[in-house]
């Protein structure tokens, strides 16, 4: 019984590296990684030096959406400073794992006369990704 158990824990590791512990997410449901996992933490890198890099900002993320699924993750964000007192405009991106790191794929314009972030805009994502699912996104197709 031990072994019969020992080799389907085994088998689910090496099929879902997201039980092993890697930065992806498989089976039916995508997933949010839980506040301080290593999973959220990979996914957060990118949009940290992407603030960084290009408005020099040093922010911390509090986020409203993630999920992640077979190495795709959709973010929606409200960045701050370090302290809480400065606010900066909502950030979300759309992620691919690359190997073991993440990388923002797809930043969408957020300012009010930019298109809508909408179930047109996600079909458009997942027409232009292959292997992109409506499952990590904040809408029902």
């Amino acid at each position: 019984m031990r072994k019969c158990f020992v080799a389907i824990l085994l088998m689910s590791v090496l099929v879902c590296p997201a039980l092993a512990g890697t930065a992806g997410a498989c089976g039916k449901a995508a997933v949010t990684p839980p506040f301080g996992s290593a999973l959220r933490h990979a996914i957060l890198a990118p949009l940290r030096a992407h603030l960084r890099e290009n408005l020099q900002v040093e922010a911390v993320f509090v986020v409203r959406w993630l999920k992640v699924k077979n190495g795709w993750a959709w973010i929606e964000t409200d960045p701050q400073s370090k302290d809480g007192k400065n606010r900066y405009e909502p950030f979300a991106a759309l992620l691919k794992r690359e190997g073991e790191a993440w990388a923002i794929v797809d930043i969408p314009a957020m300012e009010e006369d930019s298109p809508p972030i909408d179930g047109t805009y996600f079909r458009e994502l997942m027409d232009l990704h292959p292997g992109l699912l409506p499952e990590v996104f904040p809408w029902k197709p």
